[in-house]
């Protein structure tokens, strides 16, 4: 008896891996004998023809279970539907607008850091083509060296292999936002260039042009320059955003400096000319956005002097500053704002969502 329920046992145990070997044998043309046992990995096995096993029947499932499956599927569908036609915060992949040719936004960044990822978004929306350069770089750059001379070194390698007659922008890399498309910033320089021509009305292409840099109300790193604008609200050149041909930007940045130049102090004295002198006739001439039409630097300017906007889907998702009549900043919102120095930190992210159209995200 003792035997027989064993036997019984085993049998039960590996009845379906007996069908599975019968069955397997059989489709390849070997017939084997019922009873006739086989030894795998050190088990022995009765292999039972796959005809004399009984298999049991499971029960289908109640039509209530349908029910339920088609209802999900019916609300995840009204769903999809509900969003596509009433998203008021569309997601930046469907806003993104095409590429400008003609216009190349160059970076520099040797980490990688949140605020290079909203740059990076922001610069994919409104269509800018975008350049990082440093990634790969051991050399020092940054506030804890002191050390901003590899943005010049690695900007004069980038924009000698660009066309002379393209404009380049650049920015840097971790506290700035584009808040309106390329195309129309590229219109804007274009219009810009045509109303002053360049440099002491010579409109040839090979004459010294002009390069155009974002204001700010701190002056840095030098104080006492000759400035004859300090009763503007944005009375100094920022380094952190400018704009010219290649041609006037390979000129500007191709001597004069090494690693441990502060790039800023580099544009101050080229603007000013070096130790006192005039400004060199073979360099292009720098203009400063005093009026914020173009870029904006947010570092000390009183928030009463912006006001700060969600971007209405309507309208493209833009724009997210905007100026307020009597703060001393006029024209259009800015195309790049620079949330420069403490407080526009403070402001960076918050701002860089209603950009991307993430309203109340942040």
């Amino acid at each position: 008896s003792t035997k027989s329920t064993k036997s019984t046992t085993h049998s039960t145990k590996f009845l379906s891996l007996s069908s599975f070997f019968a069955t397997t044998q059989g489709k390849r043309g070997r017939k084997r004998q019922s009873g006739e046992r086989r030894v795998i990995a050190g088990l022995s096995f009765s292999l039972i023809p796959p005809e004399t096993l009984e298999m049991p029947v499971l029960p289908l499932p109640k039509p209530i279970f349908y029910r339920h499956i088609l209802t999900c599927c019916v609300l995840l569908l009204v769903e999809l539907v509900l969003r596509s036609l009433w998203d008021v915060s569309p997601s930046p992949d469907k806003l993104a607008l095409s590429p400008v040719r003609g216009l190349h936004h160059l970076v520099v960044a040797t980490k990688r850091r949140p605020g290079l990822d909203l740059l990076l978004a922001s610069s994919s929306r409104f269509g800018y083509v975008t350049k990082v350069l440093g990634s790969n770089e051991s050399r020092p750059l940054g506030h804890w060296s002191k050390a901003f001379g590899l943005k010049m070194i690695l900007m004069h390698e980038a924009v000698a292999a660009l066309p002379p007659n393209d404009w380049v922008l650049f920015t840097d890399a971790y506290d700035v936002v584009f808040q309106r498309p390329a195309v129309e910033l590229l219109a804007a320089l274009e219009s810009w260039e045509a109303a002053g021509g360049a440099a002491g009305g010579n409109s040839s292409p090979s004459a010294p042009g002009r390069l155009l840099f974002t204001a700010e109300v701190y002056e840095w790193p030098d104080v006492g320059g000759p400035y004859t604008t300090r009763h503007l609200r944005l009375p100094f050149l920022n380094s952190g955003v400018y704009a010219g041909r290649a041609r006037d930007v390979l000129a500007a940045v191709s001597s004069g400096y090494d690693l441990n130049t502060d790039d800023q102090r580099f544009f101050t004295q080229q603007m000013f000319g070096t130790g006192g002198g005039a400004p060199s006739p073979s360099l292009p001439t720098i203009v400063i956005d005093h009026e914020a039409r173009y870029f904006s630097c947010l570092a000390g300017l009183p928030e009463e002097h912006f006001a700060l906007q969600p971007p209405k889907p309507s309208g493209g998702g833009y724009p997210l500053v905007v100026p307020v009549p009597g703060g001393g900043v006029v024209g259009s919102p800015p195309f790049v704002l620079h949330f420069n120095g403490a407080n526009g930190k403070v402001h960076l992210f918050r701002a860089a969502g209603h950009v991307l159209g993430e309203w109340g995200a942040f």
